[in-house]
Protein backbone atom coordinates (compact mmCIF):
# COMPACT_ATOMS: atom_id res chain seq x y z
CA UNK A 1 0.00 0.00 0.00
CA UNK A 2 1.30 3.43 -0.97
CA UNK A 3 1.88 5.89 1.89
CA UNK A 4 -0.39 8.89 2.39
CA UNK A 5 1.50 11.82 0.96
CA UNK A 6 1.70 15.10 2.86
CA UNK A 7 2.84 18.27 1.08
CA UNK A 8 5.07 20.26 3.38
CA UNK A 9 5.91 23.94 3.08
CA UNK A 10 9.59 24.61 3.62
CA UNK A 11 11.86 24.60 5.28
CA UNK A 12 11.60 20.86 5.91
CA UNK A 13 14.45 19.06 7.69
CA UNK A 14 15.38 15.71 6.17
CA UNK A 15 18.26 14.42 8.27
CA UNK A 16 21.04 16.93 7.70
CA UNK A 17 19.37 18.25 4.54
CA UNK A 18 16.88 21.11 4.28
CA UNK A 19 14.16 21.01 1.61
CA UNK A 20 12.06 23.95 0.42
CA UNK A 21 8.93 22.53 -1.24
CA UNK A 22 7.70 25.70 -2.91
CA UNK A 23 11.00 26.74 -4.53
CA UNK A 24 12.20 23.13 -5.04
CA UNK A 25 15.54 23.99 -3.46
CA UNK A 26 17.73 21.57 -1.49
CA UNK A 27 20.71 22.18 0.75
CA UNK A 28 22.84 19.50 2.38
CA UNK A 29 24.99 20.29 5.39
CA UNK A 30 24.70 24.01 4.62
CA UNK A 31 25.55 23.76 0.91
CA UNK A 32 22.90 24.54 -1.72
CA UNK A 33 22.66 21.93 -4.48
CA UNK A 34 21.53 22.22 -8.09
CA UNK A 35 20.07 18.89 -9.12
CA UNK A 36 18.44 17.87 -12.44
CA UNK A 37 14.69 18.31 -12.21
CA UNK A 38 13.97 14.57 -12.42
CA UNK A 39 16.30 13.92 -9.48
CA UNK A 40 14.64 16.77 -7.60
CA UNK A 41 11.17 15.35 -8.21
CA UNK A 42 12.28 11.91 -7.04
CA UNK A 43 13.45 13.47 -3.78
CA UNK A 44 10.25 15.50 -3.42
CA UNK A 45 8.08 12.39 -3.61
CA UNK A 46 10.22 10.54 -1.07
CA UNK A 47 9.97 13.51 1.30
CA UNK A 48 6.20 13.65 0.92
CA UNK A 49 6.00 9.97 1.84
CA UNK A 50 7.79 10.84 5.15
CA UNK A 51 9.60 7.52 5.44
CA UNK A 52 6.94 5.43 3.75
CA UNK A 53 7.82 3.18 0.82
CA UNK A 54 7.26 4.76 -2.60
CA UNK A 55 6.87 2.16 -5.33
CA UNK A 56 8.99 2.17 -8.47
CA UNK A 57 5.83 2.51 -10.54
CA UNK A 58 4.73 5.62 -8.64
CA UNK A 59 8.13 7.25 -9.02
CA UNK A 60 8.40 6.42 -12.73
CA UNK A 61 4.89 7.68 -13.51
CA UNK A 62 5.45 10.87 -11.51
CA UNK A 63 8.84 11.66 -13.05
CA UNK A 64 8.52 10.40 -16.64
CA UNK A 65 4.76 10.22 -17.16
CA UNK A 66 3.86 7.91 -20.04
CA UNK A 67 7.27 8.18 -21.68
CA UNK A 68 9.05 4.91 -22.47
CA UNK A 69 12.21 4.79 -20.39
CA UNK A 70 15.14 2.48 -19.88
CA UNK A 71 14.84 0.17 -16.85
CA UNK A 72 17.92 1.75 -15.30
CA UNK A 73 16.59 5.34 -15.47
CA UNK A 74 15.06 5.35 -12.00
CA UNK A 75 18.08 3.62 -10.47
CA UNK A 76 20.33 6.33 -11.95
CA UNK A 77 18.01 8.98 -10.53
CA UNK A 78 18.25 7.46 -7.05
CA UNK A 79 22.01 7.01 -7.41
CA UNK A 80 22.36 10.73 -8.18
CA UNK A 81 20.32 11.53 -5.06
CA UNK A 82 22.47 9.29 -2.87
CA UNK A 83 25.60 10.91 -4.22
CA UNK A 84 24.23 14.33 -3.29
CA UNK A 85 22.88 13.38 0.16
CA UNK A 86 24.97 10.59 1.68
CA UNK A 87 26.18 9.77 4.22
CA UNK A 88 23.14 9.95 6.49
CA UNK A 89 23.57 11.02 10.13
CA UNK A 90 23.40 7.36 11.20
CA UNK A 91 26.26 6.51 8.83
CA UNK A 92 24.28 4.69 6.17
CA UNK A 93 22.39 6.01 3.17
CA UNK A 94 19.52 8.50 3.15
CA UNK A 95 17.61 6.20 0.81
CA UNK A 96 16.82 2.53 1.35
CA UNK A 97 16.08 0.22 -1.57
CA UNK A 98 13.16 -2.04 -0.70
CA UNK A 99 13.69 -5.16 -2.79
CA UNK A 100 11.24 -5.52 -5.70
CA UNK A 101 9.09 -2.73 -4.30
CA UNK A 102 10.59 0.75 -4.32
CA UNK A 103 12.47 3.21 -2.13
CA UNK A 104 12.06 5.07 1.16
CA UNK A 105 13.91 7.65 3.24
CA UNK A 106 15.76 6.34 6.30
CA UNK A 107 15.93 9.68 8.13
CA UNK A 108 13.24 11.70 9.94
CA UNK A 109 11.28 14.30 7.98
CA UNK A 110 10.03 17.30 9.97
CA UNK A 111 8.83 20.79 9.09
CA UNK A 112 10.86 23.46 10.88
CA UNK A 113 9.27 24.42 14.18
CA UNK A 114 6.14 22.44 13.45
CA UNK A 115 4.38 20.85 16.39
CA UNK A 116 0.96 19.55 15.50
CA UNK A 117 -1.50 19.76 18.38
CA UNK A 118 -5.01 18.30 18.28
CA UNK A 119 -7.67 20.99 17.91
CA UNK A 120 -10.03 20.84 20.89
CA UNK A 121 -13.69 20.52 20.04
CA UNK A 122 -15.81 23.65 20.26
CA UNK A 123 -18.76 23.14 22.63
CA UNK A 124 -21.63 25.59 22.17
CA UNK A 125 -23.30 26.71 25.41
CA UNK A 126 -26.42 28.84 25.69
CA UNK A 127 -24.88 31.14 28.27
CA UNK A 128 -21.78 32.06 26.22
CA UNK A 129 -21.47 35.86 26.07
CA UNK A 130 -21.79 37.54 22.68
CA UNK A 131 -18.09 38.45 22.60
CA UNK A 132 -17.12 34.81 23.06
CA UNK A 133 -19.64 33.68 20.45
CA UNK A 134 -17.95 36.03 17.97
CA UNK A 135 -14.59 34.54 18.92
CA UNK A 136 -15.94 31.07 18.22
CA UNK A 137 -17.30 32.22 14.88
CA UNK A 138 -14.01 33.86 13.98
CA UNK A 139 -12.19 30.67 14.96
CA UNK A 140 -14.45 28.62 12.74
CA UNK A 141 -13.88 31.11 9.91
CA UNK A 142 -10.12 30.85 10.36
CA UNK A 143 -10.31 27.06 10.17
CA UNK A 144 -12.33 27.38 6.96
CA UNK A 145 -9.73 29.72 5.49
CA UNK A 146 -6.95 27.29 6.40
CA UNK A 147 -8.84 24.38 4.84
CA UNK A 148 -9.50 26.42 1.70
CA UNK A 149 -5.86 27.46 1.47
CA UNK A 150 -4.82 23.84 1.89
CA UNK A 151 -7.16 22.81 -0.91
CA UNK A 152 -5.77 25.49 -3.23
CA UNK A 153 -2.23 24.51 -2.34
CA UNK A 154 -3.03 20.85 -3.09
CA UNK A 155 -4.55 21.81 -6.46
CA UNK A 156 -1.46 23.86 -7.24
CA UNK A 157 0.80 20.90 -6.53
CA UNK A 158 -1.38 18.67 -8.70
CA UNK A 159 -1.23 21.16 -11.58
CA UNK A 160 2.55 21.31 -11.25
CA UNK A 161 2.84 17.54 -11.39
CA UNK A 162 0.62 17.34 -14.45
CA UNK A 163 2.55 20.13 -16.19
CA UNK A 164 5.83 18.36 -15.45
CA UNK A 165 4.43 15.04 -16.70
CA UNK A 166 3.30 16.68 -19.96
CA UNK A 167 6.70 18.35 -20.35
CA UNK A 168 8.62 15.10 -19.78
CA UNK A 169 6.51 13.32 -22.40
CA UNK A 170 6.91 16.19 -24.85
CA UNK A 171 10.72 16.28 -24.47
CA UNK A 172 10.89 12.64 -25.58
CA UNK A 173 8.70 13.36 -28.61
CA UNK A 174 10.44 16.55 -29.71
CA UNK A 175 13.81 14.76 -29.94
CA UNK A 176 12.65 12.03 -32.33
CA UNK A 177 13.37 14.27 -35.35
CA UNK A 178 9.96 13.61 -36.83
CA UNK A 179 7.53 16.46 -37.65
CA UNK A 180 4.46 14.49 -36.52
CA UNK A 181 6.03 13.82 -33.11
CA UNK A 182 7.26 17.41 -33.02
CA UNK A 183 3.72 18.70 -33.51
CA UNK A 184 2.46 16.48 -30.69
CA UNK A 185 5.26 17.74 -28.47
CA UNK A 186 4.34 21.38 -29.13
CA UNK A 187 0.74 20.66 -28.11
CA UNK A 188 1.88 19.04 -24.86
CA UNK A 189 4.29 21.89 -24.07
CA UNK A 190 1.50 24.41 -24.63
CA UNK A 191 -0.81 22.46 -22.33
CA UNK A 192 1.90 22.51 -19.67
CA UNK A 193 2.31 26.27 -20.06
CA UNK A 194 -1.44 26.77 -19.76
CA UNK A 195 -1.50 24.72 -16.56
CA UNK A 196 1.52 26.35 -14.96
CA UNK A 197 2.77 29.50 -16.74
CA UNK A 198 5.29 29.95 -13.92
CA UNK A 199 7.30 26.82 -14.83
CA UNK A 200 10.44 27.32 -16.90
CA UNK A 201 10.97 24.01 -18.69
CA UNK A 202 7.81 24.00 -20.88
CA UNK A 203 8.95 27.31 -22.39
CA UNK A 204 12.41 25.85 -23.01
CA UNK A 205 10.75 22.83 -24.65
CA UNK A 206 8.79 25.12 -26.98
CA UNK A 207 12.06 26.87 -27.79
CA UNK A 208 13.70 23.57 -28.70
CA UNK A 209 10.73 22.60 -30.89
CA UNK A 210 10.98 25.93 -32.67
CA UNK A 211 14.71 25.48 -33.31
CA UNK A 212 14.21 21.93 -34.59
CA UNK A 213 11.06 22.26 -36.68
CA UNK A 214 10.41 25.95 -37.17
CA UNK A 215 7.00 25.69 -35.51
CA UNK A 216 7.50 29.33 -34.64
CA UNK A 217 10.03 31.70 -36.20
CA UNK A 218 13.63 30.99 -35.26
CA UNK A 219 13.64 34.32 -33.44
CA UNK A 220 10.83 32.97 -31.26
CA UNK A 221 13.11 30.10 -30.22
CA UNK A 222 15.45 32.61 -28.63
CA UNK A 223 12.59 34.55 -27.03
CA UNK A 224 11.12 31.39 -25.51
CA UNK A 225 14.49 30.18 -24.25
CA UNK A 226 15.16 33.53 -22.58
CA UNK A 227 11.70 33.42 -21.02
CA UNK A 228 12.49 30.04 -19.44
CA UNK A 229 15.70 31.37 -17.90
CA UNK A 230 13.94 34.49 -16.61
CA UNK A 231 11.52 32.20 -14.77
CA UNK A 232 14.31 30.00 -13.40
CA UNK A 233 17.94 31.10 -13.94
CA UNK A 234 19.13 27.86 -12.28
CA UNK A 235 17.22 25.50 -14.62
CA UNK A 236 20.05 23.32 -15.98
CA UNK A 237 17.82 21.84 -18.70
CA UNK A 238 16.85 25.35 -19.83
CA UNK A 239 20.52 26.36 -19.96
CA UNK A 240 21.37 23.31 -22.09
CA UNK A 241 18.49 24.05 -24.50
CA UNK A 242 19.61 27.69 -24.72
CA UNK A 243 23.11 26.48 -25.55
CA UNK A 244 21.66 24.26 -28.30
CA UNK A 245 19.76 27.22 -29.78
CA UNK A 246 22.80 29.48 -29.59
CA UNK A 247 24.70 26.83 -31.56
CA UNK A 248 22.14 25.83 -34.20
CA UNK A 249 20.32 29.13 -34.82
CA UNK A 250 22.27 32.00 -33.30
CA UNK A 251 25.80 30.80 -34.18
CA UNK A 252 27.14 32.31 -30.96
CA UNK A 253 29.73 29.60 -30.57
CA UNK A 254 31.66 30.67 -27.49
CA UNK A 255 28.57 31.17 -25.34
CA UNK A 256 26.97 27.98 -26.66
CA UNK A 257 30.11 25.98 -25.95
CA UNK A 258 30.30 27.16 -22.35
CA UNK A 259 26.65 26.28 -21.68
CA UNK A 260 26.87 22.87 -23.34
CA UNK A 261 30.14 21.99 -21.65
CA UNK A 262 28.61 22.92 -18.30
CA UNK A 263 25.59 20.72 -19.02
CA UNK A 264 27.78 17.59 -19.31
CA UNK A 265 30.12 18.28 -16.41
CA UNK A 266 29.71 16.35 -13.17
CA UNK A 267 27.08 13.89 -12.02
CA UNK A 268 25.20 11.83 -14.59
CA UNK A 269 24.36 14.27 -17.43
CA UNK A 270 21.43 13.66 -19.74
CA UNK A 271 22.65 11.82 -22.90
CA UNK A 272 20.85 14.47 -24.97
CA UNK A 273 23.19 17.15 -23.65
CA UNK A 274 26.21 15.01 -24.47
CA UNK A 275 25.20 14.72 -28.12
CA UNK A 276 24.55 18.46 -28.36
CA UNK A 277 28.03 19.09 -27.00
CA UNK A 278 29.37 16.48 -29.44
CA UNK A 279 27.80 18.49 -32.29
CA UNK A 280 29.52 21.64 -31.03
CA UNK A 281 32.86 19.84 -30.85
CA UNK A 282 32.42 18.36 -34.33
CA UNK A 283 31.68 21.78 -35.87
CA UNK A 284 35.04 22.88 -34.45
CA UNK A 285 36.82 19.88 -35.96
CA UNK A 286 37.40 18.24 -32.56
CA UNK A 287 36.21 14.85 -33.76
CA UNK A 288 37.95 12.63 -31.20
CA UNK A 289 36.42 14.61 -28.32
CA UNK A 290 33.02 14.55 -30.04
CA UNK A 291 33.18 10.76 -30.33
CA UNK A 292 34.00 10.46 -26.64
CA UNK A 293 30.82 12.39 -25.85
CA UNK A 294 28.66 10.21 -28.13
CA UNK A 295 30.24 7.07 -26.68
CA UNK A 296 29.45 8.28 -23.16
CA UNK A 297 25.85 8.98 -24.20
CA UNK A 298 25.53 5.47 -25.63
CA UNK A 299 27.08 3.92 -22.52
CA UNK A 300 24.53 5.77 -20.37
CA UNK A 301 21.59 4.88 -22.63
CA UNK A 302 22.33 2.08 -25.13
CA UNK A 303 18.87 2.36 -26.72
CA UNK A 304 19.11 6.10 -27.42
CA UNK A 305 18.95 6.29 -31.23
CA UNK A 306 19.97 10.01 -31.47
CA UNK A 307 23.33 9.16 -29.88
CA UNK A 308 24.04 6.79 -32.78
CA UNK A 309 22.91 9.28 -35.44
CA UNK A 310 25.12 11.94 -33.85
CA UNK A 311 28.06 9.55 -33.87
CA UNK A 312 27.26 8.81 -37.53
CA UNK A 313 27.38 12.55 -38.22
CA UNK A 314 30.74 12.93 -36.48
CA UNK A 315 32.20 10.00 -38.43
CA UNK A 316 30.97 11.47 -41.72
CA UNK A 317 32.50 14.86 -40.98
CA UNK A 318 35.75 13.09 -40.06
CA UNK A 319 35.70 11.13 -43.34
CA UNK A 320 34.94 7.75 -41.73
CA UNK A 321 32.15 6.73 -44.10
CA UNK A 322 31.95 3.02 -43.28
CA UNK A 323 31.58 3.88 -39.59
CA UNK A 324 28.86 6.36 -40.56
CA UNK A 325 26.93 3.56 -42.23
CA UNK A 326 27.30 1.27 -39.22
CA UNK A 327 26.04 3.87 -36.74
CA UNK A 328 23.17 4.87 -39.02
CA UNK A 329 22.06 1.24 -39.30
CA UNK A 330 22.18 0.90 -35.51
CA UNK A 331 20.01 4.00 -35.06
CA UNK A 332 17.48 2.68 -37.59
CA UNK A 333 17.39 -0.71 -35.85
CA UNK A 334 16.45 1.10 -32.62
CA UNK A 335 13.95 3.46 -34.24
CA UNK A 336 12.66 2.49 -37.69
CA UNK A 337 11.54 6.05 -38.46
CA UNK A 338 14.92 7.61 -37.64
CA UNK A 339 15.02 10.30 -40.30
CA UNK A 340 18.57 11.39 -39.28
CA UNK A 341 19.70 7.76 -39.57
CA UNK A 342 18.65 7.61 -43.23
CA UNK A 343 20.02 11.11 -43.85
CA UNK A 344 23.54 10.30 -42.68
CA UNK A 345 23.44 6.93 -44.42
CA UNK A 346 22.62 8.73 -47.67
CA UNK A 347 25.40 11.24 -47.11
CA UNK A 348 27.92 8.41 -46.57
CA UNK A 349 26.78 6.53 -49.69
CA UNK A 350 27.13 9.77 -51.69
CA UNK A 351 30.71 10.25 -50.49
CA UNK A 352 31.44 6.60 -51.37
CA UNK A 353 29.97 7.04 -54.88
CA UNK A 354 27.19 4.49 -54.31
CA UNK A 355 24.50 6.48 -56.11
CA UNK A 356 21.73 3.85 -56.20
CA UNK A 357 21.97 3.53 -52.43
CA UNK A 358 21.68 7.31 -52.15
CA UNK A 359 18.30 7.13 -53.90
CA UNK A 360 17.06 4.33 -51.65
CA UNK A 361 18.26 6.16 -48.51
CA UNK A 362 16.50 9.36 -49.53
CA UNK A 363 13.27 7.46 -50.18
CA UNK A 364 13.36 6.11 -46.63
CA UNK A 365 14.39 9.50 -45.22
CA UNK A 366 11.45 11.23 -46.91
CA UNK A 367 9.09 8.48 -45.78
CA UNK A 368 10.23 8.89 -42.17
CA UNK A 369 9.97 12.67 -42.36
CA UNK A 370 6.58 12.76 -44.04
CA UNK A 371 5.04 9.57 -42.56
CA UNK A 372 4.64 8.12 -46.05
CA UNK A 373 3.00 4.80 -46.77
CA UNK A 374 5.21 2.00 -48.10
CA UNK A 375 3.69 2.32 -51.59
CA UNK A 376 4.58 6.03 -51.76
CA UNK A 377 8.13 5.36 -50.66
CA UNK A 378 8.59 2.59 -53.25
CA UNK A 379 7.17 4.78 -56.03
CA UNK A 380 9.62 7.57 -55.09
CA UNK A 381 12.56 5.17 -55.11
CA UNK A 382 11.60 3.52 -58.42
CA UNK A 383 11.08 6.87 -60.18
CA UNK A 384 14.48 8.27 -59.22
CA UNK A 385 16.38 5.03 -59.70
CA UNK A 386 15.08 5.05 -63.27
CA UNK A 387 16.16 8.69 -63.72
CA UNK A 388 19.63 7.88 -62.36
CA UNK A 389 19.99 4.93 -64.72
CA UNK A 390 18.86 6.91 -67.77
CA UNK A 391 20.48 10.31 -67.25
CA UNK A 392 23.01 10.02 -64.43
CA UNK A 393 23.83 11.72 -61.15
CA UNK A 394 23.66 15.32 -62.38
CA UNK A 395 20.09 14.92 -63.68
CA UNK A 396 19.08 13.24 -60.40
CA UNK A 397 20.59 16.06 -58.32
CA UNK A 398 18.79 18.68 -60.39
CA UNK A 399 15.48 16.83 -60.07
CA UNK A 400 15.78 16.89 -56.27
CA UNK A 401 16.81 20.54 -56.33
CA UNK A 402 13.74 21.38 -58.44
CA UNK A 403 11.50 19.56 -55.93
CA UNK A 404 12.32 22.30 -53.43
CA UNK A 405 12.80 25.07 -55.96
CA UNK A 406 10.62 27.84 -54.59
CA UNK A 407 9.06 29.39 -51.53
CA UNK A 408 9.52 28.12 -47.99
CA UNK A 409 10.75 24.63 -49.03
CA UNK A 410 13.64 26.21 -50.92
CA UNK A 411 14.69 28.28 -47.92
CA UNK A 412 14.50 25.35 -45.51
CA UNK A 413 16.49 23.16 -47.94
CA UNK A 414 19.21 25.63 -48.91
CA UNK A 415 21.88 23.48 -47.31
CA UNK A 416 20.62 20.29 -48.99
CA UNK A 417 20.48 22.11 -52.32
CA UNK A 418 24.11 23.17 -51.84
CA UNK A 419 25.05 19.57 -51.00
CA UNK A 420 23.26 18.23 -54.12
CA UNK A 421 24.96 20.82 -56.33
CA UNK A 422 28.30 19.70 -54.85
CA UNK A 423 27.35 16.07 -55.58
CA UNK A 424 26.80 17.14 -59.21
CA UNK A 425 30.15 19.01 -59.23
CA UNK A 426 28.57 22.47 -59.72
CA UNK A 427 30.48 24.52 -57.19
CA UNK A 428 29.43 27.97 -58.42
CA UNK A 429 25.85 26.99 -57.62
CA UNK A 430 27.01 25.64 -54.25
CA UNK A 431 28.38 29.06 -53.34
CA UNK A 432 25.14 30.78 -54.37
CA UNK A 433 23.08 28.44 -52.19
CA UNK A 434 25.36 28.85 -49.16
CA UNK A 435 25.34 32.63 -49.50
CA UNK A 436 21.53 32.63 -49.63
CA UNK A 437 21.37 30.20 -46.70
CA UNK A 438 22.83 32.77 -44.30
CA UNK A 439 19.44 34.53 -44.23
CA UNK A 440 17.21 31.43 -43.88
CA UNK A 441 19.54 29.53 -41.51
CA UNK A 442 18.81 25.91 -42.45
CA UNK A 443 19.55 23.56 -39.57
CA UNK A 444 22.73 21.91 -40.88
CA UNK A 445 24.38 25.10 -42.18
CA UNK A 446 26.50 25.16 -39.04
CA UNK A 447 28.36 22.10 -40.42
CA UNK A 448 29.62 23.94 -43.53
CA UNK A 449 33.14 24.58 -42.14
CA UNK A 450 33.85 20.85 -41.79
CA UNK A 451 31.47 19.17 -44.26
CA UNK A 452 33.50 16.97 -46.64
CA UNK A 453 31.05 17.77 -49.47
CA UNK A 454 32.62 21.24 -49.66
CA UNK A 455 36.30 20.29 -49.48
CA UNK A 456 37.01 21.67 -53.01
CA UNK A 457 35.83 25.10 -51.81
CA UNK A 458 37.85 25.35 -48.61
CA UNK A 459 40.21 28.00 -50.02
CA UNK A 460 37.60 29.86 -52.09
CA UNK A 461 37.22 33.49 -50.89
CA UNK A 462 33.42 33.41 -51.27
CA UNK A 463 33.20 30.21 -49.24
CA UNK A 464 35.39 31.68 -46.54
CA UNK A 465 33.19 34.78 -46.49
CA UNK A 466 30.20 32.52 -45.81
CA UNK A 467 32.07 30.89 -42.93
CA UNK A 468 32.90 34.28 -41.45
CA UNK A 469 29.17 35.09 -41.32
CA UNK A 470 28.56 31.91 -39.34
CA UNK A 471 30.41 33.38 -36.41
CA UNK A 472 28.54 35.78 -34.13
CA UNK A 473 31.19 35.93 -31.40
Amino acid sequence: MEPAYAHLEGPVHVGEAVWYETSRQLSVRGEGLKLPWRVTECFALLVEARGGIVSRQTLEEHIWGKAIIDESSLAKCVAALRKALDPAPHGGSYIETVSRTGYRLTVPVAAEGATVEPIPPVVARPDVPARRRWAYLLGIGAVAVIIGAGFLFSKRIESRREAERLTAEALVLVRRSNPADGAKAVTLFQQAVDLRPDLALPYAGLAEASARYGKYTFESASVLARKSLELDPNCSECQAIWGYILMTREWRWNEAGKLLQRSVSGGAPDPQYRIWYAMWLAVHGRFAEALRQTDAAIAAKPTFAPAFTTRAMVHLLAGNYEQTLGDSERAISLHADSQPGYYWMGRAHAMLGQDVNVVIDRAYEMAAWGSWRTETRNEFSARYEALLAERGRRALAHAWIEEVGSGAPREVNRYNRAMWFAWAGEYEAVLEELEAAIASRPYWLMLAPVDPAFVPLRNNPRFRAVLSKLRKD
